[in-house]
C-alpha cells in the first residue's frame, strides 16, 4: 500500500532525459494531441505529465518510447 494517497497514479506519465531547453508548455503542447493534459510537473531533466484519462498511459506511452524532445 502506498505511503500517501496518489489520486493521479493512473494518469501520470514519467518523461525522462529531457533536453535543458524543454519547457512545460512544450510537453503540454505535444501530449495534448493525445488527450487533455491536466498538469505538467517539470523537474531538472525529467517531468511528470498528468492526463485527464489513462489513455495516455495505456495506449500512447508505449508508442512514444523513445522520442527526443
Amino acid at each position: 500500500m502506498p505511503r500517501y494517497n496518489d489520486r493521479y497514479a493512473n494518469t501520470r506519465l514519467y518523461v525522462g532525459h529531457l533536453a535543458s531547453r524543454t519547457r512545460s508548455r512544450d510537453l503540454e503542447h505535444f501530449f495534448s494531441k493525445y488527450g487533455r493534459v491536466r498538469d505538467v510537473d517539470m523537474k531538472r531533466d525529467y517531468a511528470f505529465v498528468v492526463s485527464v484519462s489513462s489513455f495516455l498511459l495505456i495506449v500512447v506511452a508505449p508508442l512514444l518510447n523513445p522520442i527526443n524532445f
